[in-house]
């Protein structure tokens, strides 16, 4: 699937400045990236050369550019609500991919993602 919105999910994002408590206020919620990605499902040889297994579900999603995530979202699945800064304290879980391999290519980045869960 070409073109595909995902949300890039990374935690331990400090909260902005305009929706602090005060001050002393120092909690973190999760930094959320809306992006247009490629995702394509793996095929078996490539999930035994990755993972040395093969899963129920597993896909890649090829960014452009150097990326950092933990997590993925997939809009087909949910749509996540944040700020004009990407921020948000409240992120359903259920709906977050976790990255097993991120690996950095010249201008993009591959994140692996085995057993998501619209395969469950």
């Amino acid at each position: 699937m070409r073109n595909t919105k995902v949300y890039l999910v990374t935690d331990d994002a400090p909260i902005p400045e305009g929706s602090k408590i005060s001050k002393l206020d120092n909690r973190t919620g999760y930094k959320v990236v809306p992006i247009m990605a490629s995702v394509m499902e793996m095929g078996v040889q490539q999930q035994h050369l990755l993972f040395n297994g093969v899963y129920n579900d597993s896909k890649v999603v090829i960014a452009l550019g150097r990326r950092t995530a933990r997590w993925i979202i997939f809009d087909s699945e949910y749509k996540p609500t944040f700020d004009a800064a990407g921020f948000t304290l409240n992120l359903k879980k259920e709906y977050l991919n976790e990255v097993t391999l991120r690996r950095n290519h010249r201008n993009r980045t591959a994140f692996y993602i085995m057993g998501t869960k619209a395969g469950k």
